[in-house]
């Protein structure tokens, strides 16, 4: 998920999460792990960071699973 802010830890920040997880364990995918990109509203140098670490998080998930 992104935002322009940094909403990690707060209820305003999840609650489109655990709406997804629930809509997918209708449909029987109960293994869900979200990326945050976060912040991306604080200028450029933040937004390629917060990118580039989401980016990372995804490889490292991907290539773990294998």
């Amino acid at each position: 998920s992104t935002s322009g802010g940094v909403h990690a830890g707060q209820a305003t920040g999840v609650a489109h999460e655990e709406y997804l997880k629930v809509l997918l364990g209708f449909l029987g995918i109960t293994d869900v792990e979200f990326v945050r990109a976060q912040g991306l509203g604080y200028g450029d140098e933040v937004r390629s960071k917060a990118l580039s670490d989401a980016h990372q998080h995804i490889s490292q998930g991907l290539f773990s699973a294998a």
